[in-house]
């Protein structure tokens, strides 16, 4: 087959989303024809596309070696770094490009990309503006500047930014995908769920659009409490089409899906997905399964094997492990599913929650332990506390609180707070002692991050726990401690309005999507002292 037919046929594959097919073209031909830089150009654009960044970098580094001007390869150069989160060499191709063309278009564009992921929201907008002074009609500039709206919580304004880039490109998924996101930050669920539903029946939707699609709404039909439907649509949560970020995994397996048949006599793999947080509290559908005579494989986070291992002595368990290519380096099983799939045979009514109880096993060594540390402190209520996460950002600041908010709560005498908070917090902690005058104890021996044994030990001996939604309050529910959890209203509440269905010994406190979840503090003294005490 002559070159040109070859790269003529590469072109086809990407144009059409065949990225495979696209790349495996271009690498015969590459063997070959090692220095043609348009070959290099077709494959870092499916690089690219497949979200393959690393290889695109390498390609389109080649190319501006050899061609240091060619704005268009410096242009998607920049775009696989920021894919690579090296940010700082983007600034600088961006900067450079800008040098050689000052009113190019496309580098506003990946510079207005850059800021949004460096979480520099006025900057992004002033690119986004000047991509729309090149370009007034350009649905991509109003796109950016609609997200980066978003990213400082102006939710009309950015809405209004999207409404404008589907004026200009009223066929476009994403900008319709990106309107529906913006009403569910408003709060305006059932307004979000119509924009979705709007979509799925347009004729010009791809299926991978349509799956993406199901996947948004999903959530939208779980936080409606429509249980059936949204773990339905949830299993479209692997779409190639989700950023990374937003896929609950990008793992592959050549095993077919378990179905959730408990009759099944071949061995299943249970595989964890997603956070900590999400990987706990869909592990409490493994309660459901662990007494059928099934042959399970649990593949978890490393830090919760042995947890598991005496929870759930009927699995085997053991530490994810794949290659890098997300396929699984064991072959000892003949079905698999990730551990958020079984609710969809396991959770498919809230009375489902309830069927059986989930408690981890706590270690009696570490237990002991835990208990001579608090013994001096018997005489108080003993409460755990987790006030935010370790990651802040505009967008989590409404999720999570500063310690100091916790003040009223932190003075009562009767009551001795236990530091639940990972990472840097040392001076917010010390600083809110000297104000108060109180001690909140911690231990500079125990990693509240990576040793999970024993804060389950802590969080088994505490009288209570009160935390903002991170992992620390799905260890504390799980080892069936009463939990106070300040949380916005979300998916995960599955319609409740009081409860939260996932742990009885979790009380919700919930404010609105827009809202902070600060905003409940002042009821936890009251709570505390009525149902704790």
């Amino acid at each position: 087959m002559p070159i040109n037919k070859q790269l003529l046929k590469a072109q086809k594959y990407l144009r059409t989303g065949y990225y495979a097919k696209a790349i495996e073209i271009l690498n015969t031909h590459l063997k070959v024809n090692t220095e043609d830089l348009s070959a290099l150009m077709l494959r870092g654009e499916a690089f690219l596309r497949g979200e393959q960044f690393e290889s695109a970098l390498t390609d389109y580094a080649k190319i501006v070696e050899k061609d240091s001007k060619n704005i268009l390869a410096l242009n998607n150069f920049s775009i696989a770094l920021i894919r690579c989160n090296k940010y700082t060499e983007a600034k600088e191709i961006i900067a450079y490009v800008h040098e050689l063309d000052p009113n190019n278009f496309p580098a506003y564009i990946n510079s207005g990309n850059i800021h949004q992921a460096l979480g520099e929201y006025e900057e992004a907008i002033k690119s986004a503006m000047k991509a729309i002074q090149q370009d007034p009609k350009s649905s991509l500039a109003y796109v950016n500047l609609g997200s980066a709206l978003g990213g400082i919580r102006l939710f009309q304004e950015a809405k209004q930014a999207f409404l404008m880039a589907n004026f200009y490109d009223p066929k476009n998924i994403y900008i319709k995908i990106n309107l529906a996101q913006i009403e569910e930050k408003l709060g305006n669920i059932k307004e979000a769920k119509l924009m979705y539903e709007e979509i799925l029946p347009l004729k010009y939707l791809t299926p991978l659009e349509s799956n993406l699609v199901k996947y948004y709404l999903s959530y939208i039909y779980l936080a409606l409490g429509q249980l059936k439907q949204g773990w339905d649509f949830y299993e479209y949560g692997f779409s190639p089409l989700l950023p990374l970020k937003s896929m609950r995994s990008n793992r592959i397996f050549n095993e077919p899906k378990w179905n959730g048949n408990i009759d099944e006599n071949k061995t299943i793999l249970i595989w964890r997905e997603q956070g900590l947080g999400d990987e706990i509290f869909f592990s409490t559908c493994l309660s459901d399964l662990h007494d059928f005579n099934l042959n399970i494989i649990l593949e978890c986070d490393a830090r919760l094997v042995s947890i598991f291992k005496r929870t759930y002595p009927n699995f085997h368990v053991r530490a994810e492990l794949f290659d890098t290519e997300f396929k699984s380096l064991h072959n000892d099983f003949d079905f698999q599913i990730a551990i958020g799939s079984l609710a969809k045979y396991f959770r498919k009514d809230i009375s489902d929650f309830h069927k059986y109880k989930t408690q981890w096993t706590v270690d009696p060594i570490r237990r002991a332990n835990i208990k001579d540390r608090l013994q001096l402190y018997k005489n108080k209520i003993l409460i755990g506390i987790c006030w935010r996460s370790g990651k802040l950002s505009i967008e989590r600041n409404l999720n999570y609180t500063a310690l100091s908010d916790w003040g009223p709560l932190l003075s009562n005498p009767d009551y001795q707070f236990v530091n639940l908070l990972h990472g840097d917090c040392e001076n917010e902690i010390a600083e809110v002692e000297r104000q108060l005058g109180i001690q909140i104890l911690r231990w500079p021996d125990i990693d509240l991050k990576n040793d999970l044994e024993t804060v389950l030990a802590l969080v088994s001996e505490l009288d209570c726990v009160t935390s903002v939604g991170t992992a620390v309050s799905t260890i504390a529910a799980v080892a069936g401690t009463p939990t106070l959890l300040l949380v916005q209203r979300s998916w995960d509440l599955l319609g409740q309005q009081n409860s939260y269905p996932w742990f009885e010994s979790v009380i919700p406190f919930v404010v609105d999507s827009n809202e902070h979840v600060g905003t409940n503090i002042s009821k936890l003294p009251d709570f505390i002292k009525k149902r704790i005490d």
